[in-house]
């Protein structure tokens, strides 16, 4: 298999995991993916994706699934549950997949974080929102999402900044699509 060695970590089979696959296949890249369930059928048996069952809160799973790798796309995070769930699923997922990427000198690890970590009471009224902007001073106000994202941020910030991990941290506003509209 030639091209990109990709990793989407964790979920093909969401909404913004499933469009992203389906995306980087369009452009021909071999794709590795890292779930917890198996992807469709159309997915699963695409030549240009390897499937890696396993969960983010395994360190030895995921330093399997980002050996080789080229760039890693870390889309997984708990979407709900209590903070047992968020703490193991974002928190320790990101430490897992930090420590992969660093172990196998990954040269790219993309984060996707939330606009939910962002400090909207003391945003100023029709600004833009940049990098710059001031984290949420209350997370735990706001929820364990919040709390998580915040937290899974900060350890990739920090790896970035102390150990050279190559990283871009993405601040999503709501996803739609056609499929699933908000």
């Amino acid at each position: 298999v030639t091209g990109v060695q990709t990793c989407a970590l964790p979920i093909a089979n969401g909404q913004l995991g499933s469009a992203f696959v389906n995306r980087l296949i369009e452009e021909e890249e071999f794709v590795r993916l890292f779930v917890r369930r198996l992807p469709p059928p159309e997915i699963l048996q695409n030549p240009q994706v390897e499937v890696v069952l396993g969960d983010l809160g395994d360190p030895t799973a995921v330093d399997r699934a980002l050996q080789d790798a080229t760039a890693v796309f870390h889309i997984g995070a708990a979407m709900g549950g209590g903070w047992a769930a968020h703490e193991a699923a974002t928190i320790t997922g990101t430490q897992n997949v930090v420590a992969a990427c660093l172990k196998h000198q990954v040269p790219k690890m993309v984060y996707l974080s939330s606009l939910s970590v962002i400090d909207w009471a003391g945003h100023a009224a029709n600004q833009p929102v940049t990098e710059s902007a001031t984290l949420e001073p209350s997370p735990r106000q706001r929820g364990y999402y919040t709390q998580a994202k915040l937290e899974a941020e900060r350890i990739v910030r920090v790896a970035a900044q102390e150990r050279g991990l190559a990283a871009v941290i993405l601040r999503p506003g709501p996803i739609w699509s056609e499929k699933r509209p908000l």
